[in-house]
Parts: C-alpha cells; structure tokens; sequence
C-alpha cells in the first residue's frame, strides 16, 4: 500500500479502495456538495477539506467546473510520522466538528507547494534516507495545516454544544496528566459533573472514540515520555502511574502499546 496518493479525482475520497486513507481536499474552482456522517456541506473554491479517518463521505457532487488536489495519506503513515504536538488533538476535534477550512489564495499556494513537495518526496523511495526526507515533508505540511486552523479558531469551546464543552474539557484534563493516576472513565464524568453512560455517548458523537480510547491514547504518550528517561526504572514508572505491580503495568503496556515496557526501551 503506497503511503501517499495525489490525484485530481475528487471520487477518490469515496473509493472503498481507499478506506484505509486520511484525504485532504483541496478546491482550486466551483464547487463540490457531499454528506459527511449525515451532514450536508458545501466546500467552495479555496477551500480545503480534511475530515477524519473515521468520517464516510457519500453524495458527492461537483459542479462542472470543479477542479481540485487530492492527497491520501495512508492510516498507518499518519498514525507513525504526525508530529508530536499538543495541537494534535485540538485539531482533530475541530475537523471533526468542521472539515471545511477557508484559504486565502496565498495560503492555499502554500498548502499546494506542501504537498507537491510531498509527492516528490514519496515518488523517490531510493533515495538512502526515504522515510526521514518523507517525514520532514509531511511534518512541513501538518505544522503549516495547525497554523490554518488555529488562527481560523475553527473550534470555539465558548460558542460550541454543550456536550463538545464537556469533551474539550474532558481532553483538557488528560492533556494536563490527570491520565497518570485516574484511568478510569467514571472519575472524569464525576468531574464534569455528568454520568459515565453520558460522557460515553457524548465522546462517541463528538469524537468517534469512547473515553476509554483518549485515556489510553493519553497515558500511553506519558508512558513513552517516561521511558525515554534512562534514569528511571520501570518501576519507578509503574509507581507513578500508580499501577499496582510491576506486571501489571507491563501488561498495560503490551495493550496500548503493543509492545512490553522493557522491549520500548531496547
């Protein structure tokens, strides 16, 4: 499976051949409506299209004079070379409450030059350093897309739902490391002051994943943020993660991680 595909064709994006990709959509002319997770939109030209991995898109329908750039970035390339930043998230949550972004003409020629550079990049795997010049490029890209989207503001906490309230807040306190002692599901609803059945559903509409997905997905970057310090033992950091035994973190580990604590660090 090739990590990335540029095209022109925007049926692309439906292909079932291509469930396995993230698309980003870029519209030079007219105009495109579809349904996205049974909402209707209507992308114009300048603007660019990033919905989730987990999003379907049906009822696709350009104008006539709908011309675009495709880019499909395999699951797995995403999932292994995206940046480490705290925008991640936000980001991610923002695209799935919009997956419309607005472009100046100026920026939509930077996004353009993004990911020519990327399909030059992955048209050349010979090259004695493929997957870092591969990375760097699409580091480029993501960084440049953060920027986008955080100065649009296209995720507003203060003017969202009250449930898309609740789970800013819910990943907020992950963010801030609550994950470290409090793993389960029912210790956050009691801080939002709202039932575990609740936050389930809420997480599940806004997100797509249950609580229990971003807890995981939360603890396991702390977990690597402490493996990565040689001078703690593996004890030392099953205790601050407050497991109960040494196994027993090892075990969680080989779950969220797929692999043991002890073969992260070898």
């Amino acid at each position: 499976m090739k990590d990335v595909i540029l095209t022109d064709n925007i049926y692309a994006w439906a292909d079932h051949s291509r469930k396995q990709y993230l698309p980003h959509i870029f519209c030079l002319a007219g105009n495109v409506s579809f349904v996205l997770d049974g909402k209707p939109y209507i992308a114009n030209k300048n603007d660019c299209i990033i919905p989730s991995s987990e999003s379907s898109a049906c009822l696709i329908t350009p104008s006539e004079d709908f011309r675009c750039k495709v880019m499909l970035l395999s699951n797995d390339f995403v999932r292994n070379n995206a940046p480490d930043s705290s925008y991640r998230i936000v980001g991610h949550l923002g695209m799935i409450q919009n997956p419309i972004l607005s472009l100046l003409p100026s920026v939509m020629e930077t996004c353009l030059h993004n990911i020519r550079l990327i399909g030059e990049r992955a048209a050349i795997p010979y090259h004695t350093f493929y997957n870092e010049i591969l990375r760097r490029s699409f580091e480029l890209f993501v960084f440049d897309m953060y920027d986008i989207h955080a100065r649009q503001g296209d995720f507003r906490p203060n003017n969202a739902p009250q449930a898309q309230i609740l789970i800013r807040r819910f990943i907020s306190m992950l963010q801030e490391g609550e994950c470290r002692t409090h793993r389960s599901p029912s210790y956050y609803a009691a801080r939002l002051c709202i039932t575990p059945v609740y936050l389930t559903e809420i997480s599940q509409s806004v997100t797509h994943h249950s609580p229990t997905y971003w807890i995981d997905y939360f603890t396991a970057e702390e977990i690597k943020k402490q493996l990565a310090d040689k001078s703690l033992t593996l004890s030392d950091i099953a205790y601050q993660f407050d497991f109960s035994s040494l196994s027993y973190f090892s075990r969680y580990c080989k779950r969220v991680l797929g692999r043991l604590p002890s073969h992260l660090r070898s």
